[in-house]
């Protein structure tokens, strides 16, 4: 069954398997579609009642009326790196004139005020936050947010990018194409299309590359005789680390091989949202039980975050709103 887990989720199916005690002793899938709608439940609410989104991705379209001051704050948090560009009115602001002075609180520091907006002075319509009120308005082009539990990033350069992959005896260095990838689903795209761009002297090219959202594990299969992954003996530049590979031996020839460990990608959500929308998740599932058991419906919390997110994790949560939103 495919996943529906959401890109915001802010916890792993296979956390809250683990803290439920679901599939432990023998394996049981039955309920992973329920419990990855309650993860995008509690997400969803957890991002509501912070009124912000956690998860990392480019912001193109964030406009902001300026604040008369040196700083700019920014929505989604934390700035990753540097801005990619600051418009005012359409028209490109200098980028010697400002820089992130605070990537954490989202704050960006401009050696001249970031303009506040001018009574009767018209913009062009595109650049107004209210279509054609004639405001002209700050647009910032950016990167933002954490990576979350369920995505992983890598980051594949030179130094990573090799599968060492022996075909009937024949060694072949196959590179995935140098990029950041944000999920296993991504990263097992890359490897594929890799394995199978036919360097010269191989014809059978027919490998397929999955990644189990449950286990965290990649499988590369080849759909006509065997291969061998040289994890060990062709260790330069090799990927294998951040693929879960065991990087102590090479493998043995068979036409199918899982990774042994946990796909490696980086992520950087602060411990205590995870494990709030963890808490979350684990209170919705068990009110669930209890709805079914006294045929009533059993609420958690108070309303707040859509009386999804139990009272025990809103302290927590309240630490990480976002009270200066431009």
């Amino acid at each position: 069954m495919a996943s529906v887990l959401a890109a915001n989720a802010l916890c792993k199916l296979a956390t809250v398997k683990a803290e439920l005690g679901v599939g432990i002793e023998t394996p049981d899938t039955t309920q992973d579609a329920a419990i990855e709608r309650m993860i995008n439940a509690a997400s969803d609410a957890a991002e509501s009642f912070c009124g912000r989104k956690f998860n990392k991705a480019t912001v193109t379209s964030e406009r902001h009326r300026g604040s008369g001051t040196h700083r700019l704050v920014l929505n989604r948090v934390p700035i990753v790196g540097s801005l990619t560009s600051v418009t005012f009115d359409d028209a490109t602001v200098d980028s010697a004139s400002y820089y992130v002075e605070d990537a954490v609180a989202g704050i960006v520091w401009k050696d001249t005020i970031w303009k506040a907006p001018e009574a009767g002075v018209l913009g062009s319509a595109a650049s107004d936050l209210v279509p054609h009120t004639g405001e002209r308005l700050y647009k910032v082009i950016y990167v933002g947010g954490y990576v979350l539990p369920a995505s992983g990033e890598a980051v594949i350069g030179t130094t990573n990018m090799r599968v060492p992959l022996d075909i009937g005896g024949t060694d072949y260095d196959v590179d995935v194409t140098a990029a950041t990838y944000s999920g296993g689903t991504a990263m097992a795209a890359a490897l594929q299309s890799a394995l199978n761009a036919s360097p010269v002297g191989v014809s059978d090219r027919d490998f397929t590359v999955s990644f189990d959202t449950t286990t965290e594990k990649f499988t590369i299969t080849k759909a006509a005789g065997t291969f061998k992954l040289e994890w060990l003996t062709r260790s330069t530049n090799s990927i294998g680390a951040i693929l879960g590979a065991s990087t102590a031996a090479d493998t043995a020839a068979a036409t199918s091989h899982v990774m042994a460990d946990v796909y490696a990608g980086t992520r950087d959500l602060p411990y205590d949202i995870e494990h709030a929308a963890l808490e979350a998740v684990v209170a919705l599932f068990r009110s669930r039980g209890q709805s079914r058991e006294s045929g009533l419906n059993v609420g958690i919390g108070r309303g707040l975050g859509g009386g999804v997110l139990p009272d025990s994790v809103l302290p927590v949560l309240e630490k990480h709103r976002r009270w200066w939103i431009d």
